[in-house]
Formats: structure tokens, sequence, C-alpha cells
């Protein structure tokens, strides 16, 4: 009856919140360096990453930039391991985790300064572990700053759910990079040092403003997918053309070798087709000091690629020259614009390996026919 009897009491139970444990984690460090941005990024399971993540912190806070050195530098924490760059990636480091080391990467591209480019860069990361996208002011919520030496990182550190098929190189650029699905044949994974950078697949999104079309990979042998063909040498053993990649070889002299890649990029790019950056760049990586202007000419040569003039450079340490005697490795390389599209095609390996085959890889050369003038351009 209402109004009589006795009033029940209303009470309340609180319900727990269920906490999901997100299975893995990133920590990378974006750092532009004038014409260059340089890229480190490591992933995997969360607790692996945990038990590390103050070494990651400290091997970010002691990168340093150097004017004039062709890269940065960093110390290596005790324990960790480091390899040579191979590829697009200009170096590779080993973090030591249980039942499996972690992967950090390092690479290097062209800095644009077009608006978005950090959001976008950061994005793509946050893709790969499965989450949305931020705006602007998600950026600053997500992200923070660090200072090294002079210059400005940022430093991101997000949890996910890693998967390699949403993997996608950096670039440079304000909106979504992306391209067509690799060819069938084309599908594996690159080198060991390349696999959690370059993807197999890549899911179809729009191209920033301006970006030549985005090719697909090269088969064996005589090449005749666009926009390259070409004959290799028999001796060379054909890599996977993936990611950034157009082509890519396996030279072997016992225990020495040498890696032969066709990588294009789009003309547009800051920098790309200056000589004496490409040349110094190159210098670096097998450790010799940069030169002056002045000096281009007395290293570079005119010949001809696929009907297009090029800039040949062989860089082949003196080891009659102190400065240089201790230098193990060198490169062979030649740069081709064709249309909107700059080509690096570059030997890089033990330096009796490229002695060797210079004059296979000037064969290789010769042979090439371009399909397009426009090419494509994905990146070096």
């Amino acid at each position: 009856m209402f109004g009589c009897g006795t009033k029940e009491e209303i009470r309340s139970y609180p319900i727990p919140k269920e906490v999901v444990e997100l299975p893995d984690r990133m920590m990378g460090a974006i750092l532009p360096t004038g014409d260059q941005t340089w890229y480190f990024k490591v992933v995997g399971p969360a607790a692996a990453m945990n038990k590390n993540a103050d070494k990651i912190t400290e091997f970010f806070q002691s990168i340093r930039v150097n004017e004039g050195a062709a890269k940065p530098e960093w110390e290596v924490p005790e324990g960790w391991g480091e390899q040579p760059g191979s590829g697009m990636r200009a170096a590779t480091l080993f973090v030591p985790a249980e039942g499996k080391a972690l992967d950090l990467s390092v690479i290097a591209l062209p800095t644009t300064g077009a608006p978005g480019e950090l959001l976008s860069n950061v994005n793509r990361w946050r893709g790969q572990l499965d989450l949305p996208p931020v705006d602007e002011r998600g950026l600053s919520e997500s992200t923070k700053e660090m200072k090294v030496g002079d210059a400005t990182m940022t430093i991101v550190d997000v949890r996910g759910r890693f998967s390699a098929g949403r993997m996608t190189p950096p670039f440079a650029g304000g909106g979504p990079f992306s391209g067509p699905p690799r060819q069938p044949g084309n599908a594996s994974p690159g080198t060991p040092a390349e696999q959690s950078d370059v993807p197999s697949t890549v899911p179809s999104a729009e191209l920033p403003p301006g970006h030549p079309p985005v090719g697909s990979g090269v088969p064996t042998d005589v090449a005749n997918a666009a926009p390259l063909a070409y004959k290799a040498p028999e001796s060379w053993k054909e890599q996977p053309a993936t990611g950034m990649r157009k082509a890519a070889f396996l030279v072997q002299d016992g225990d020495r070798s040498a890696e032969v890649t066709v990588i294009d990029l789009a003309r547009s790019a800051p920098n790309v087709a200056d000589p004496l950056r490409n040349v110094n760049r190159w210098r670096g990586e097998i450790g010799l000091e940069p030169i002056e202007q002045g000096q281009l000419d007395g290293v570079m040569q005119e010949i001809e690629v696929g009907g297009q003039p090029s800039q040949y450079v062989e860089l082949i340490p003196d080891r009659a020259n102190p400065a240089e005697s201790k230098a193990d490795k060198a490169t062979v390389a030649a740069i081709v614009s064709t249309g909107d599209v700059v080509w690096f095609f570059k030997m890089k390996g033990d330096r009796d390996v490229v002695v060797a085959q210079r004059d296979n890889f000037k064969t290789f050369l010769e042979s090439v026919r371009f399909q397009s003038a426009d090419g494509a351009g994905d990146g070096n």
C-alpha cells in the first residue's frame, strides 16, 4: 500500500571497471636535422619494452647532431648490439630481451618542412599499433620534446596491438603516404635489418599532394614491369624488391659481400638531387670525411643511364692514404633524373667486392631502360 510500510533502502554497488592490457609498446624519436629527419623506433611486447624503457630513453638522450657530420652520433648502452646500415636503414641496434632481442631501427629521409609532417608520421606509427589518429591538440598531449644538444627531438611512446601488416616507411609530406599492394612475387619481407620497417603490402590510401605514382616491384633478370627494365649479372642474387626498393641484389665473394639497390624519390623533395649532399651522405656511410663543392668534380663523372644523363661516383677508400686506410667499405653509385623522379643506383659493401664488381655495375647501368619518363617516387 502506497505511503505505508518500511521504505526500502536504495543501494549502489560499484562495478569494477575492466582494465584492458594492451600487449605491445612502441618507443620512437623523430629528430629533424636541417635537410634530413632521423627516425629512431623500437616496438615489441609490452613486458620486454617496459624492462628496457629506461635504457631506450637513455639511448635517445645520448643522440647528438654534429655540424657537417653525415649522421647523428649516439652511445650504445652496454649489452646492446649495433649493425651497420642496410637498405633504407642507416643503422640497426639490438636491445637484449628475453626470448628475442628488440630491434631498434634508424632511418633518415629528406625533410620537406610541409605542414603536418610530424603529425603524419606520429599517426603512421599510431596506426601500426591499431590506434586512431590524433589531431594537433592530441599530438601535443601524446608526445614530448627532448633537447639533444642544440637540436629538439620529439619522443613518441604508445601502447596498442602491433601488426606488421600496417607497416609503412616514414615519409616526407603532409598527408597520408601509401601506395598499391606489392605484386605477389615481391611480397616477401626484406633483409632481417629491414623487416620491421618495410611493408610486404601497403594499404591503399591517398598520396600526398603532388606525389608521383608509386610503382610495383621488379621481376628477375629482364624486368618488363613499368617503370624500369634492366639485365643483372648472373652472379648477382636477386633480393625481394620491397618497401622503397625497386630492385635489390646481393653480391658475395666468400664471407665478403656487397649490396646493390635501386631506389627512387620524388624530385620535389628538398635536396634530393643535390650531388654534394648525396655524395657526402654516402661518404659518411663508409667512414670517409665530407668534401667541399670544389672537390665534387674530382669524384663525379657524367655517364648515360637509360638514355638519360647521370652523375656517377666511385667512393673507394685509398689504402695508401692514412686518413682512409682503415675504411674497409666502398660505394659506387649513379644518380639519374627522369622527369619528376630521381633514381639512385648504388652498390655498397666490402671494399674488395665493390672494386671487383665495378665493371659489372657499369654494365648493369648500361642495361637500364626507363619505361616511363615520369617513373615512380616512394622514397630513398
